[in-house]
Order: structure tokens, then sequence, then C-alpha cells
């Protein structure tokens, strides 16, 4: 069962505007980070951890050049690194998301994407009418002097 985060635009035009700009974000490893690396990391969008990426990598190269460092231990470390974007990666997404002023409103569960967004926006229909019920009165008294 996959594990969906969702997130809403927060400057919407109005409700279509808002379900059509919703991200699903899955939850979980990310294969393509792994495997693919800078060329995930390209298809993202993220281009300053791509910047960053290219930036290690060249520094593992130049250690390698200039200190002798073994070819198997700069491949160990890039190797590493992917691993670390394998595991991170869909949080890197998310932090990209957070700074294009997207909420991370929820989570969804489902086996199927088609049921996850089918399940979120029912749900998400119910709460704009919990949410207008009348708010009761407030009563100010004032205060005693004394």
């Amino acid at each position: 069962m996959a594990i969906y985060t969702v997130h809403l635009p927060v400057k919407a035009r109005d409700a279509v505007d808002m379900a059509d700009n919703t991200r699903f974000l899955r939850d979980g490893f990310s294969w393509g980070a792994l495997v693919f690396g800078p060329l995930w990391l390209l298809r993202q969008r993220l281009w300053l951890e791509l910047f960053f990426y290219i930036v290690v990598a060249g520094l593992i190269l130049l250690a390698q050049r200039l200190w002798g460092l073994e070819g198997s231990a700069g491949l160990a470390l890039l190797a590493l690194i992917n691993l670390l974007l394998g595991l991170e990666g869909l949080k890197l997404v998310a932090d990209k998301l957070d700074r294009r002023k997207f909420d991370c409103c929820d989570i969804v569960a489902g086996s199927r994407r088609d049921d996850i967004e089918r399940r979120f926006f029912a749900r998400w229909g119910a709460v704009p009418a919990m949410a207008a019920a009348p708010v009761p009165p407030v009563t100010v008294l004032p205060a005693s002097g004394g």
C-alpha cells in the first residue's frame, strides 16, 4: 500500500484552481534517484541540489587527482551520495513544494494513484461543509472596576 502526501497551493484563485494544482507526492524510497542521481534531480527541477551534487562529484574527482584517492573509493563515495539521494530525494521534492508556497495538508494511503486521488478529493469536499458551520457569537462582558 502506497502512502502519499498531498500538497495544496496556498495562493489558489478558487477551488478549481486549487484542485488542478494539487500535488500528490509518494512517500518512501526513490529508486530513480538512487540509479540515475543527477538526471533524477534534473527531471525534478531541483536546480540547487543538482548544483551541490555536481560540486561534490567534482570535489571527489579532484581528491582522486590531487591526493591519489583510489578510483573505487571515489565510486563508493558517489554510490553513497546516490543512496542518500534515494533515501531523501522525495523529501527534497517536498521541500521544493514548500518553497513554492504549497502546504502539506493531508496524508492518503491506497493501492493505486487513482484511488488515492479519489479518496482525497472525496474527503476534501467534506471539509468546507464542516468549516462553514455557524460559529456561536461571543459575549464580551465589561470588566469590573474594582
